[in-house]
């Protein structure tokens, strides 16, 4: 009798950040994605989101393999919240890179 095993590979789960614009937050995760009308509280709505797209996809925080923030457009202090964002979450799962996607 031959045993079969079942070897699920890990999947890549992509988180995206876009802290760049004066008006809007962006976070995706995968294929869903939430914006909000943040005006100049990026900081405070950016972890709920992310939260709550994690809660969606029924995944926690170390699933996410690899983090993406957006560098241009109109808010030099978004784009610092988003960076300093994906550098703690970096830290925190102890990633070793951070993308950074330009907008040209």
């Amino acid at each position: 009798m031959k045993l079969f095993r079942l070897i699920k590979e890990k999947s890549l789960m992509k988180l995206y950040l876009d802290t760049t614009s004066n008006k809007q937050t962006t976070v995706k995760l995968d294929d869903l994605e939430i914006t909000n009308e943040s005006g100049i509280w990026k900081s405070q709505v950016v972890l709920p989101m992310i939260e709550d797209l994690l809660n969606k996809k029924g995944a926690v925080l170390k699933d996410i393999t690899e983090i993406e923030v957006a560098s241009g457009g109109e808010s030099s202090t978004g784009i610092r919240v988003g960076l300093s964002i994906a550098q703690a979450l970096r830290y925190a799962l102890k990633h070793r890179f951070v993308n950074e996607m330009h907008h040209l």
